[in-house]
């Protein structure tokens, strides 16, 4: 439309020039309510898309401990009905009478009282003259089981690195698959730091993520079928984060899955820290007198805030050897109800409770 000059406009004509000749437009006030609308609906999408990856990534985590978990379980089951081949040292005669021979569990006497004890006193020689802890066959399959747990599901450096524990001279040869373990270990030391580098320099195979990188030496030997235990597992969930050589498993934030064969302080449901409730089946015979409670190896990840916050160790910072504990390997170190490994506490002494979202094979349906 052509308007006609100012000189020539009514005062009718100004209405609609008004009309026509102003554009429509946004106030800076108004752009700014907008945009901010926007930011605070970007931002909510953001977060609910962080949530839904976030919970993905838990479901895809408590995938890999569930099969984690049925691998190792089969393996830990398995040594209820585990054959023991154990060399009794020679049980001396006496000079007349029937012979004698290992009790299946220990003698018993009465004191004073009339109140039964454990025979834990009485030792016999070989024929070298050297002494044998007498507790019949009974303690001696639950030690050499103990020993075998403990060489063939390593959670520590030292459990490959000690050697079997010494009951007496050729008790227990070394399994084969526990020095398997040793030869892995030594090969892939020496490929990351060289052909003179030793799996027992700490230097070299270091602490950081030691359980993670035993739980993989245990997956990788299994075989389930034509598969082995590892083949369950996809190239991108298998790295070296704390880069020494030796391989771990990874959940979905990239984090080690970490493992505890006799994760003695963890209290749980299907680990309640009572004897009455659970006892040790490993020890049917209770030869172990300490009110021993059922165990379950513990596969935990650290979950998404990628700390751990489960205690591995004497909080003292003294290690544990379990090959050199009395009785030898014990599983409840220092003792049962106050052990030490597998505690739920602050064990970065970082001033932060960081471990209620760790995903574990103890609580998949709470994690």
């Amino acid at each position: 439309m052509i308007y006609p000059p100012a000189a020539f406009r009514t005062r009718a004509m100004r209405p609609r020039l008004a009309l026509y000749g102003r554009r429509a437009s946004f106030t800076l006030v108004e752009l700014m309510v907008v945009i901010s609308i926007i930011g605070v609906l970007a931002s909510a999408v953001m977060m609910a898309m962080y949530g839904v990856m976030e919970q993905a990534k838990v479901v895809r985590t408590k995938a890999q401990i569930a099969k984690l978990h049925e691998l190792i379980m089969v393996k830990w089951q398995s040594y209820n009905a585990r054959t023991l081949r154990v060399t009794l040292p020679q049980m001396p005669q006496p000079s007349s009478g029937p012979p004698r021979r290992w009790p299946v569990i220990p003698e018993t006497f009465v004191d004073g009282n009339g109140n039964g004890k454990w025979d834990t006193g009485e030792t016999y020689t070989d024929q070298n003259g050297n002494g044998v802890y007498d507790s019949g066959t009974a303690r001696i399959r639950l030690d050499r089981l103990r020993d075998l747990m403990r060489m063939e599901l390593p959670d520590r450096i030292s459990d490959l690195a000690g050697t079997p524990a010494a009951l007496w001279p050729g008790a227990m040869p070394a399994p084969s698959l526990w020095l398997s373990y040793r030869r892995r270990a030594d090969v892939a030391i020496k490929a990351k730091h060289g052909a003179t580098a030793s799996w027992t320099d700490p230097t070299k195979w270091t602490d950081s993520h030691r359980g993670a990188e035993c739980l993989y030496l245990i997956i990788s030997s299994i075989r389930e079928g034509d598969q082995r235990g590892i083949d369950f597992f996809k190239d991108s969930e298998i790295g070296d984060i704390d880069d020494d050589g030796m391989l771990e498993i990874l959940d979905a934030w990239g984090q080690p899955i970490e493992f505890l064969r006799w994760p003695a302080g963890y209290d749980s449901e299907v680990q309640p820290l009572d004897a009455n409730i659970a006892a040790d089946s490993f020890d049917p015979h209770h030869v172990d007198t300490r009110a021993t409670y059922r165990l379950i190896p513990l596969i935990y990840s650290s979950g998404p805030d990628r700390r751990y916050d489960i205690l591995i160790d004497d909080p003292g910072g003294t290690p544990i050897f379990y090959n050199l504990t009395d009785p030898p390997n014990d599983p409840y170190v220092p003792s049962p109800g106050s052990s030490w490994i597998g505690t739920r506490m602050d064990s970065d002494m970082n001033g932060e409770i960081n471990y209620t979202d760790n995903i574990t094979n103890h609580l998949l349906d709470e994690s």
